[in-house]
């Protein structure tokens, strides 16, 4: 990155420092999706069952995490949703909101996965200790594609990775 100093006419190279937000994360109702739906690169649909988690900044939602059960493994949860208003992307919220979902469900006795296609996201999840990588599908890959009559949406054309929730105790 570069910085422009404008009144010191100065241009140097360097990031600048994260500023420092007051998130507060909440249980919500699913009629908080609509403000994040359109900003979710897959769909716009939310399960029924989905547990909704809502990040506020000052007050104002800023980022929206759903999990849902995982089909056949009993005491496991998974990452259905999460999305980042564009406004406040970059600065970290929808890690920090992901991680306190995550906890919420450690604390009630659930495992919880996130399957990605994010290159942020997935950078993110490589770098923290919190996050153990379950499985890579890499570009080309065929996924199934309908499964019980579902139709689902393919991969082939992105990376996938699986990470699972290790929390503070890794």
């Amino acid at each position: 990155d570069w910085t422009l100093d404008m009144a010191g006419r100065r241009l140097a190279r360097g990031s600048l420092p994260r500023p420092r937000l007051q998130l507060e994360a909440i249980r919500c109702r699913r009629a908080c999706w609509p403000l994040f739906a359109r900003h979710h690169y897959l769909s716009g649909r939310l399960a029924h069952a989905a547990e909704c988690y809502l990040a506020l900044l000052a007050g104002e939602p800023a980022a929206f995490c759903a999990v849902v059960g995982m089909f056949g493994r009993k005491g496991c949860k998974r990452i259905t949703r999460l999305v980042t208003l564009p406004v406040f992307q970059g600065v970290g919220i929808g890690s920090r909101l992901l991680e306190t979902v995550c906890r919420d469900q450690a604390e009630r006795g659930f495992r919880t996965h996130l399957t990605t296609s994010h290159p942020a996201m997935i950078a993110a999840c490589r770098r923290s200790p919190l996050w153990r990588t379950r499985g890579v599908k890499k570009p080309g890959s065929r996924g199934r594609q309908e499964c019980g009559g579902r139709k689902f949406v393919s991969s082939a054309s992105r990376c996938v990775v699986s990470f699972e929730w290790r929390g503070e105790a890794a």
